[in-house]
């Protein structure tokens, strides 16, 4: 059985998305909120969730336009 719901694979395939673009034009990016938390406590999304916390640093913005 899959550790992931349909939200969050859809989630989690659209996080590895971005994680492209964000690599193939050097912005970064970190993940936060209830993501992070998930990644760091459950090393997987947390239960209940169903969004993705991303934050671009202010300095990156412009990349990332």
């Amino acid at each position: 059985m899959s550790r992931r719901n349909k939200v969050q694979e859809n989630l989690f395939n659209l996080v590895l998305e971005i994680d492209d673009i964000c690599t193939k034009y050097d912005v970064e990016y970190y993940l936060a909120g209830g993501t992070a938390l998930g990644t760091v406590r459950n090393h997987r999304f947390l239960p209940w969730d169903d969004d993705v916390d991303l934050a671009i640093p202010v300095n990156q913005i412009e990349k990332a336009k």
